[in-house]
């Protein structure tokens, strides 16, 4: 038992009790369980997926992409770029084939 003092009111002590079988129902508790396991597979999946980005590209990068690595730093000034395009990147998203350009004259 606990008691408790009202020193506002200089009152007697008020005997506050709880009681001994307010413990969790059987769903309660099983919600609990389930809930906390899937919590930590979710933190584990978090901590594996930071720690393989952390391994690839340096550092985690959780909201942004990794910085792209400096090509020019891989390039020889006292070579021409033309000797030295095997050292570019190859990003297939800026590649046209010959196939689709196509030139002509414009008269402006």
């Amino acid at each position: 038992m606990a008691y408790y003092y009202n020193f506002f009111f200089l009152a007697e002590p008020v005997i506050l009790s709880y009681r001994s079988h307010d413990t969790l129902a059987r769903g309660q508790l099983v919600a609990l369980v389930i809930t906390s396991i899937a919590f930590f597979i979710i933190l584990i999946v978090l901590v594996n997926v930071l720690y393989r980005r952390k391994q690839l590209y340096g550092g985690f990068y959780i909201c942004t992409t990794p910085p792209m690595p400096d090509y020019i730093m891989k390039l020889d000034p006292n070579k021409s770029l033309i000797e030295q395009v095997h050292k570019l990147p190859y990003d297939e998203f800026w590649e046209v084939p010959r196939e689709v350009l196509h030139f002509s004259k414009c008269d402006l």
